[in-house]
């Protein structure tokens, strides 16, 4: 009789347990633009470390300047709070 009631106890508890949280995702947008790099427009990525902020995405995308030959791009949107007013800044 132990053996069911522990079994069970211990059953309700995993059960309890594995109840996940329904957060915040940020909704997704369908993003497809390319950018001149060379042109006179986007010079504050001429530089390595460079970065310029662009319209699209959800919250806008910022352009990061990794190395001589690779960008990156990410979505502007808080991960933590992607609804919310806030949006990712550089510091620099």
């Amino acid at each position: 009789m132990k053996k069911y009631l522990l079994s069970a106890f211990f059953l309700f508890v995993m059960l309890a347990s594995c109840n996940e949280k329904e957060g915040d995702y940020i909704p997704y947008v369908y993003v497809n633009f390319q950018i001149n790099v060379e042109s006179t427009q986007y010079l504050e990525l001429n530089p390595i470390g460079g970065w310029i902020y662009l319209n699209g995405g959800y919250k806008g995308i910022l352009i990061y300047r990794y190395s001589v030959d690779e960008f990156r791009a990410y979505e502007r949107a808080c991960p933590e709070g992607p609804l919310s007013d806030c949006r990712i800044e550089v510091e620099s």
